[in-house]
């Protein structure tokens, strides 16, 4: 897609989702596991595009003009480019609600864990929204981000779909306190499906108050798993 609309394009590819998983056309039955894979294929999908940009747009006979397809082109390496970081932004914080899941009772409805999807008439809080950077203005310097992406994160010009609002609140949490240069180690992490091993290591590899925000906003959308939560907190953060 031609855009200059770093948000229309997001929210584009963010549709395909269902359309390439059929899990999650059902709506609120899909799991964390699924949703997780789903994003999984996006950025696979997202990075093959990258690395064949030249030949995505072609000409026949001249036409468009070779000048154009320069533009097409650039256009379409910046909008792949803050997707990839947008959609490895998602897996993480999908990777890690997968990890508290796994660890407190296993593998779950997305809704169980993340809030119910909106409706024509109501939205449904979502987890994250408890959570937020303490003096974001004064945040280390060695944090950094892209606003662009953040504020797509946050919902700004993004569309809703059928299974969740434009905003996703816990990402929007994790990228602004971690950064750019914590996605790639963390996401050498997310090796699903998670064993209690595996779960544990990623989970410990955040920094220890980030970890513990998330785990305390997981326990009040997770409530039957409250208790469950608290000895995953322990063991974390005994570690």
């Amino acid at each position: 897609m031609i855009t200059d609309d770093l948000a229309e394009f997001l929210g584009h590819t963010w549709s395909l989702l269902p359309e390439q998983n059929v899990a999650l056309r059902q709506h609120t039955l899909f799991t964390v596991t699924e949703f997780h894979d789903a994003i999984q294929g996006m950025v696979q999908t997202v990075q093959t595009m990258q690395a064949n940009n030249d030949s995505v747009y072609s000409s026949f006979r001249g036409v468009p003009d070779p000048s154009e397809t320069i533009v097409f082109q650039q256009k379409l390496s910046y909008n792949l480019y803050h997707a990839s970081t947008y959609l490895q932004v998602r897996l993480l914080s999908a990777a890690v609600v997968s990890a508290l899941a796994s660890l407190t009772g296993g593998d779950g409805p997305r809704s169980f864990f993340f809030g119910d999807p909106p409706s024509l008439n109501y939205e449904s809080s979502k987890l994250g929204d408890g959570l937020h950077v303490v003096d974001a203005d004064n945040a280390e310097e060695s944090v950094k981000y892209d606003s662009k992406v953040l504020a797509v994160l946050q919902g700004h010009g993004m569309t809703a779909t059928f299974f969740e609002a434009g905003s996703a609140p816990l990402s929007a949490y994790l990228y602004q306190v971690l950064g750019d240069a914590f996605l790639p180690g963390a996401l050498e992490k997310c090796r699903m499906p998670f064993t209690n091993e595996t779960a544990l290591e990623l989970l410990m590899f955040l920094p220890p108050p980030v970890f513990q925000a998330v785990a305390q906003e997981f326990s009040q959308f997770a409530v039957s798993r409250s208790k469950a939560t608290a000895l995953v907190q322990e063991r974390v953060l005994a570690a």
